[in-house]
């Protein structure tokens, strides 16, 4: 149906549910000609006339019967629809793709993502768990979990919780074995396990924060990882020193499995971030996951 025929159907519609043309003008909001006119140009285009009209009376034609019964149905089923669309819009539903690193899967945020997927199960959600930066527009997901400096610019990015602190961790025999370092320097001394970034390919450094300002050590020799579990099962083995975000290796720090060294150093990363292209936030569902996953405080899952 053309648009001049959805307005002369709602002209039409209106004149018989007011019984007068100034009635039909009074609910449209128009003058009384205009709605003559805008009639006048309906029946026109359709060849028949649908209300007889006379100085005193109103009265339908037989096109004028058929048009109100088809026409009260069709806007009842449309009033049906804009009602459903409505209702779909303020009830999160639908598919949701977010992708994340692996470590934020496994140790930050995977239970409370679950969580959310059973707190609403008309969202279907889908998690692209992969270390490596995507193009979240060209592959059509919704959303992304980073850090913050990870985040491109052209992306709206809400903070999910306070930013997180890194650690310095061995394992109780390593420290019995070859004793515990005092100072940052002391880590030359040391077998530490290096984090080698996928992307870049660079060594993750040790930082601190000092008061002297930022210092960095970089450590040279002993074995290298790419992945934070492997880093983490080196330190519980015994092998060396090792650096990652604090949440990852919370729990073993807790049990005793590792000991925290330079806890008064250790910096922190900016935190996590949800991301998302500009304009995306109207959806429902992403909202939603938002308020989510939002925490006064992100601790690592045991």
């Amino acid at each position: 149906m053309a648009r001049t025929d959805w307005a002369g159907l709602e002209v039409f519609l209106a004149v018989v549910r007011a019984g007068s043309l100034r009635g039909a003008a009074a609910a449209l909001n128009v003058q009384p000609p205009a709605v003559s006119q805008r009639l006048k140009q309906f029946e026109d285009s359709l060849g028949v006339t649908l209300i007889q009209r006379t100085t005193r009376s109103l009265s339908l034609t037989e096109y004028g019967e058929i048009l109100l019964r088809g026409g009260t149905q069709a806007t009842g089923r449309l009033d049906a629809v804009l009602d459903e669309v409505r209702g779909r819009a303020n009830t999160p539903s639908g598919p949701l793709r977010v992708t994340l690193p692996r470590i934020v899967h496994d140790h930050i945020l995977g239970q409370r993502l679950w969580a959310f997927q059973r707190a609403y199960p008309a969202i279907s959600l889908e998690l692209i768990v992969e270390d490596a930066f995507t193009d979240i527009v060209a592959l059509g997901i919704d959303a992304g979990i980073r850090i913050q400096d990870a985040i491109q610019e052209d992306m709206v990015a809400v903070r999910l919780g306070p930013p997180l602190p890194e650690a310095v961790f061995a394992s109780p025999d390593y420290l019995d074995r070859n004793g515990r370092p005092e100072a940052p320097e002391d880590l030359l001394d040391h077998t530490c396990i290096r984090y080698r970034f996928g992307r870049s390919g660079t060594l993750a450094p040790f930082a601190f924060e000092t008061r002297a300002g930022r210092r960095v050590v970089d450590p040279r020799g002993g074995p290298v990882v790419n992945d934070p579990n492997a880093l983490r099962a080196a330190a519980l083995a015994g092998v060396g020193i090792g650096y990652l975000l604090r949440p990852l290796v919370e729990a073993d720090i807790e049990d005793g499995g590792l000991v925290s060294l330079f806890d008064e150093l250790c910096p922190s990363v900016p935190g996590l971030f949800l991301y998302y292209p500009t304009g995306a936030a109207r959806a429902q569902r992403l909202r939603v996951i938002i308020d989510f996953l939002k925490v006064a405080a992100v601790r690592a899952v045991k």
